[in-house]
Formats: C-alpha cells, sequence, structure tokens
C-alpha cells in the first residue's frame, strides 16, 4: 500500500530546488515561444511588462513542481497568457469607453459654453435668484409689482424714435424689481411682458414661446438694441481724445472716467477690471491736457501712486480728481488758452468734447471753392432783375464791397480790380473803408487796396464789365 504522506526530499534535492532561477534567460523564453502552443497569446504578453512578470512566476511554479516531483497541477503558460491577454482586452474596451464617454462630455460642455458665452461677461447681468413656486397671490402682491416693474411710458418699445427708455436702463430696472420681489422664473417673464410694447413685445413673447432662459432672452434684447460703445471702440477714444477750448476740467474727468469705464470692460468683473479702469483714467486725463495742465496732473498722480503704494492701495481716479481741486482754476485758464481746436468742413471751430470729433472717421477737410473770376468780365449785372427790398441787411443779394444789390461778394464783385484793370477775388475787411465813408457816406467793408473812390480819375471807377 503506498504511502499518503510524500517523502521528504534529500539534502542533494533541497539544494536543486534552492538553485531554480527566479527570472528566465532569453534562452529559455525562446524556448516557450518554440514549443508552446499558442505562440501569439504568449508573445503579447512577454511584450507587456506585468505580463512577463507573470510568466516568469508560472514557469518557476511549473519547475519548482518537476523539482520536487510534485503530483499538483501544473500550470499552462499558454492558458495562462490567454487569460490576461483576455483581462487586457477588457480593460482596453472599458479604457476605450471611458474614453468616447469623456471626449462626448467634453464636447458637450465646450457646445453649451459657446451657445452661453455671453453669460461669463455681459454688460448687464440677468437675475440670479428666483422662487420656486409662485409669489404674486395677493392683491397687495400683484399692486407692488406694477409699482416696481416699469410701466407706462417707462415700457421699453425697442424703437428709437419716442419716449422708450434705453435697452439698459429697462433691464437694469426689471434686475431691481426681481431683486426686492424674488418672483418666480414664470412670473418675471410675465412681467417682462407686460413691461414691452410694440417691436420688442412682439420679439419677447416669440422669444418665451422657443422656451429660451432670461440669460438668452437678455442677450437677444442687448444685441437688437443695445447701442453701448464697445470695450475697443472706447479705447481708442480714450487714446486721442483732447478737452476742448470750450470745456472745462470737470467736463473732460467726466467723459474720461465714461471712456476708461467701457474700455475695462473687455476684462471680466474683479479686481484687474477695476484697476486698468483707473489706470486708464489716469493716463487719459494726463494725455488730454495742455502741456503745463498735464505736468501739473502727472506730478500728482505720481504723488497719489507712492501714498497708494505705501498703503497698500490701488490708485484711484477718484482720489486724483479729488488731488487736483486745488488746482481746476489754474487748469481752466491753461484749457481756455491752449486747449483742443477741432476743424471741421475746413473751418477752424471750437467743438465740445461730446460731438463729433469722438466719432471714428473724422470729417475730412474740403477746400473752399476756388472763385471763376474770369466769369464776372461776361457777367451784366445790369440785366440782373433787382427785386426785394432794399434792406441790406434782409435782402439775399448784396455785396459789401461794393455796397450793390445785384451780386454777393462770395461771388465776386467787378468793382475789386488790380492796377491792370483785372478783376480780382478780394475777402471782406474787418472794418469798413475810411475812404468810402468820407466820400460818399457808406461802410463798405474792402480793403483800402482796392478803393475804387479814392482816385476818381480812375477809368475803372463804376466802369461795368463788358459782355
Amino acid at each position: 500500500m503506498e504511502s499518503l504522506i510524500e517523502p521528504i526530499p534529500q539534502e542533494d534535492e533541497c539544494r536543486r530546488t534552492e538553485d531554480v532561477p527566479i527570472y528566465l534567460t532569453e534562452a529559455e523564453m525562446k524556448d516557450i515561444l518554440r514549443t508552446l502552443p499558442g505562440q501569439d497569446d504568449i508573445s503579447k504578453t512577454l511584450v507587456n511588462p506585468l505580463g512577463k512578470f507573470v510568466v516568469h512566476m508560472g514557469t518557476n511554479y511549473n519547475k519548482m513542481l518537476d523539482v520536487s516531483k510534485s503530483t499538483a497541477d501544473r500550470v499552462p503558460i499558454h492558458d495562462l497568457c490567454k487569460a490576461f491577454q483576455d483581462h487586457v482586452s477588457v480593460n482596453q474596451s472599458l479604457l476605450k469607453s471611458e474614453i468616447e464617454k469623456s471626449n462626448k462630455e467634453l464636447q458637450e460642455t465646450l457646445h453649451g459654453q459657446s451657445l452661453s458665452f455671453h453669460m461669463y461677461n455681459p454688460l448687464i447681468r440677468c437675475p440670479e435668484r428666483f422662487s420656486p413656486t409662485d409669489t404674486i397671490l395677493t392683491v397687495a402682491r400683484q399692486v407692488e409689482a406694477a409699482k416696481l416693474f416699469p410701466q407706462g411710458r417707462q415700457r421699453f418699445s425697442g424703437e428709437r424714435e419716442g419716449t422708450s427708455p434705453p435697452i439698459t436702463e429697462w433691464i437694469y430696472a426689471m434686475n431691481i424689481a426681481q431683486e426686492k420681489l424674488n418672483l418666480s422664473e414664470r412670473e418675471f417673464k410675465e412681467r417682462m411682458l407686460l413691461s414691452t410694447t410694440s417691436a420688442a413685445h412682439r420679439m419677447l413673447r416669440n422669444l418665451i414661446q422657443e422656451g429660451d432662459s432670461v440669460g438668452g432672452i437678455y442677450h437677444k434684447l442687448m444685441l437688437m438694441h443695445d447701442n453701448t460703445m464697445k470695450p475697443e471702440r472706447a479705447k481708442e477714444e480714450l487714446l486721442r481724445f483732447k478737452i476742448s477750448r470750450n470745456s472745462t476740467i470737470n467736463r473732460g474727468q467726466g467723459h474720461i472716467m465714461e471712456l476708461a469705464t467701457a474700455a475695462a470692460r473687455i476684462f471680466p468683473e474683479g479686481d484687474l477690471r477695476k484697476s486698468y479702469s483707473n489706470s486708464e483714467a489716469c493716463l487719459g486725463l494726463i494725455r488730454s491736457l495742455p502741456i503745463t495742465s498735464s505736468t501739473i496732473v502727472n506730478t500728482a498722480y505720481n504723488r497719489l501712486i507712492s501714498v497708494a503704494a505705501q498703503q497698500g492701495k490701488v490708485a484711484m481716479y477718484t482720489d486724483l480728481m479729488a488731488y487736483l481741486n486745488p488746482y481746476h482754476s489754474q487748469i481752466n485758464e491753461d484749457i481756455k488758452r491752449n486747449g483742443k481746436i477741432y476743424e471741421t468742413n475746413g473751418s477752424r471751430t471750437q467743438r465740445n468734447f461730446r460731438s463729433a470729433p469722438y466719432s471714428s472717421s473724422r470729417p475730412q477737410y474740403q477746400p473752399m471753392r476756388r472763385l471763376q473770376m474770369h466769369n464776372l468780365n461776361r457777367t451784366n449785372y445790369q440785366s440782373r432783375p433787382d427785386t426785394g427790398p432794399k434792406n441790406k441787411f434782409m435782402n439775399s443779394l448784396y455785396c459789401s464791397l461794393c455796397g450793390q444789390n445785384n451780386h454777393r461778394a462770395s461771388e465776386g464783385c467787378y468793382k475789386m480790380r488790380d492796377e491792370r484793370g483785372r478783376t480780382v477775388p478780394v475777402v471782406p475787411a474787418q472794418v469798413p473803408c475810411t475812404i468810402c465813408e468820407k466820400k460818399i457816406n457808406k461802410k463798405l467793408y474792402h480793403p483800402l487796396k482796392f478803393c475804387f473812390n479814392k482816385n476818381p480819375n480812375s477809368s475803372f471807377v463804376n466802369k461795368k464789365p463788358r459782355m
């Protein structure tokens, strides 16, 4: 009868067991690939670092069983490699599905962000808090809502002509009412309909029927009806802004603050926008003034920066305005003498800084049309009808150069001739001719050089041009 207890290995066998290598040699790996079936699975497993370690463990286990002459089942290497490859393929399929799922979620997120980009840095934000249930349930609540939301002439119509308020003022009023009443989103949309009229009401009704959110409705209304200056345009206007002579430092400071605030909207709300707005406003004020006043403002600004740095704060534009209060009279006098003079349509005219010089397209200089004097010699002024009253201030035909009522000085006067008797263009003088005042007792505004009464014997006096 065979013994159930295995014999204890002898010393030589134990020594041989201890000499079993932990890792396979390259020759042993090639022998495994050559002799065992399922070489494709084995080769793939050996390429994998973890699979190579598993194959080593299985091979060493089988060798130890052979050395100890154990009857335990051996581990088939090809089955081990196939099981490992099945596990790897399952992991790869799971990883692939997770990657596809992640890519899909990322695409949906990017698409959602592209559709709601207007919510990140809007000019006016929509209400963020709505009641989960309706709140206008009593008559007193309805009366309160009617008082707070825009009604009557304050309703927004979207028309440029009329008493309708701007879109920004209307949205601001809607937000204030919602903040105080905390209506549900459905009630707020109803109040938006009641607070609009004409084209804006029709558009708003369509947007609500399509299921747009309050933020989307705000964005579309702003796109169609908002004429607020864009940040890029405000930056350009601020760079070239100069205070005109007929303006003051107070008006210039207000306009610069408006432009700097509009230019800073390119940044999101926070400290960065605040710092940019204040720095651009201070620098814009320095650029807009004449040299003397600009030096005063620059000195005050540097002093303000040093004080703010010691306190760990940012130099504020309002603080600079307060610093300049003692110098207002001096700066205003400098502006009056050396301020900017804007030229429009060929004439130098003093313009207010809120008018045309701040448009993107500056008016081009158009030179005055040259006077066609050669036509004067072919014109018969006696043939023109002399109609209308003889009042030189009321009659449309009056020449301040010669006093006649049958032509204008701007058209050219036939009595204005040079030494050779040729008709020449003459601009009316600022003071009347002293010779004509003494001789004919008339105030004629021609230069003394062209006076036709200073030499009565001249052959050109009162001589009409030939046909």
